[in-house]
Parts: C-alpha cells; structure tokens; sequence
C-alpha cells in the first residue's frame, strides 16, 4: 500500500526472536512498531497541545489495550483510564500550566507495571530542555496497522506536524521494562540483537535527547528531519534525487518524513539478511548523524557507538 500499511512478514518469527523474560516470568525486552519525535521547547503552550493532541489520538486508537500509567499520580484512586486520559490531556493543554514544572508520562500494556510491552506511549519536557529536544516516544504490535486504513507513516507525520519534529524515526524497535534499573540490566542482550539484526531500533530517549541536540542519531524505516537538518543535506530534491527509488518523501509543517521501502527491513546477519535501503540511507544522512553518545540502556558508550555506526562497515 502506499502509505506503508502492508504485512510484515513473518511477525511471529520476530516476537519470538526478540524477546525476552527474566528469571520470574516478567517480561523485559519486546518488540514491535517504534517511532520516537524529538522536538524543541517541549515547555511552550503550543508544543504541549500538540503532544495533547497526539496523546489522543493514540488512546482512541490503542486506549482499550493499555493497564499501567506512571507516574501513578496520573491515574487518581478509582479513577478509569479514560478518566486519567482526559486529565492528561486537560492538564497539557491548560494554559495555566507552570512551565517552569516538568511533564512527563508513560502508559503502556504490560502485564504488570514494569513489563515490557509492545503498546506504549512515553513523553517528557520541561523548561530546563528548552534548548535540547524533548521527545514522545510509542511503541505498537507488529501488526497494530495491517487492517487499518492508515499506516505508522501517516500516523507519524501528522504528529510530526502537530510537534513541528526537528527529527525521529520508526521502524522495529524493541520496548524495555520501564523500570531503568530492570531494564538496564539487559544492555548485553539489547546490543546482542541490535548488531544482529542491523535494522533493529534501539531507543532509550531520555539520554538521546540529551546528545542529540544538533544531530540525528539515525534513520530508520521512517526518518523524519526538520527543514533545517533537510537543507544541511542540500535540500529535499537533492536528497531525494540521491536516494532514488524506493525512497517517498512526505512532507508534514516544519520538515518531511523519509519512508525507506513499503515495508521495515530487520536484517540478520547470521543469516546474511542485507538491510540495502537503511544503509543507503545511513549514507545519505552522515553529515547530520551523530558520532558520539554516552551509556544507554545499560550498554556503553563505546559499544553504543558502534551500533550508530553498525551501516558504515
């Protein structure tokens, strides 16, 4: 389909290839559809109606399927989750809002409060980020979108419009326990897969944000970039002409998301399972990648590194 809506194959094969439960059952590392926004002066009344506005969307979308909200602040005593929806949304949308106080939230559909899940919605900003990204980050079921009349591409330009997004990306990703000292536990594993399987997101947002200020940290299936990013490439027709086929540019207000094929490649490098069109495109954007970032997800820098660098071989 031209918006990117067609079958991934093998579903199946990949949750069972890419995820993992700990020694009591709980499940800590998950896979699916990721896609991740990262946008300037998250603080401002027009940015946190637009993350209103996306938050919305998703719940009427996948609300019936989420069980935990954190903080738990968010979910009052008693209250439905479409009664601490509607707050969420009330309360990012005020105009009294202090924006000198920070927003943030995750809701997500595991079995319990700090299951991976592979439907999950997270979002922080606060004025002390007011010169670096924040970010809203959301993970669906490989197969969330097969019977629906859009696709995550559609999905994440509209919401790149209503961010004005200075860049992201989607495609298969993994989703971790939302507790950081759980889910750092399995930085070995979370690397394992991700020089595996070169087409594997691996996102952890809250330190991205912190080193991609300037640069991206790559691109993915979907690669959105800000007019700025876009003209230090020389502008969308020439990257456009560059890439070629089966690249399609779809622009949205302040930038243009990047779809690399009508459907994510994963590779495997056991198997050698090539990703050609993701690493034409790491190619294309080197100029505006970033090289260096710190720990994450309980990897290292060094090895972290190497993962931003996985196409360049």
């Amino acid at each position: 389909m031209s918006d990117g809506n067609a079958q991934i194959s093998g579903p199946v094969e990949i949750g069972d290839a890419l995820t993992l439960r700990d020694e009591t059952g709980r499940m800590v590392i998950e896979v699916g559809l990721r896609a991740t926004l990262y946008f300037k002066s998250g603080h401002l009344p027009e940015r946190r109606r637009g993350v209103a506005a996306c938050f919305e969307e998703f719940f009427g979308m996948a609300g019936a399927g989420l069980r935990w909200v954190i903080p738990k602040q968010l979910r009052p005593k008693d209250s439905s989750m479409e009664q601490a929806a509607a707050a969420l949304i009330a309360d990012l949308s005020s105009e009294d809002f202090d924006e000198d106080d920070t927003w943030e939230f995750i809701w997500h559909g595991g079995e319990d409060i700090d299951s991976a899940s592979d439907l999950m919605i997270q979002g922080f900003g606060c004025q002390a980020f007011k010169n670096k990204p924040s970010f809203l980050s959301v993970v669906f079921p490989l197969t969330f979108f097969a019977a629906r009349p859009f696709g995550l591409p559609t999905l994440l330009a509209r919401w790149a419009g209503h961010l004005t997004a200075f860049h992201g990306y989607g495609g298969i990703g993994l989703s971790y326990s939302p507790d950081h000292f759980i889910s750092s536990r399995y930085g070995s594993q979370i690397i394992g897969f991700g020089m595996r399987f070169p087409g594997l997101e691996l996102d952890y947002p809250i330190p991205h944000a912190i080193w991609c200020r300037e640069g991206i940290k790559g691109g993915n299936w979907l690669t959105v970039l800000s007019t700025e990013l876009v003209d230090k490439l020389g502008g969308v027709e020439q990257l456009a002409a560059t890439l070629g086929e089966p690249f399609v540019f779809t622009e949205y207000s302040g930038g243009v998301l990047i779809r690399a094929g009508s459907v994510p490649e994963l590779g495997d490098r056991n198997r050698q399972i090539d990703t050609p069109n993701y690493a034409r495109l790491a190619k294309a954007l080197k100029p505006i990648r970033i090289r260096i970032h710190g720990p994450a997800i309980g990897i290292n820098n060094d090895k972290f590194e190497a993962w931003l660098a996985r196409f360049d071989e």
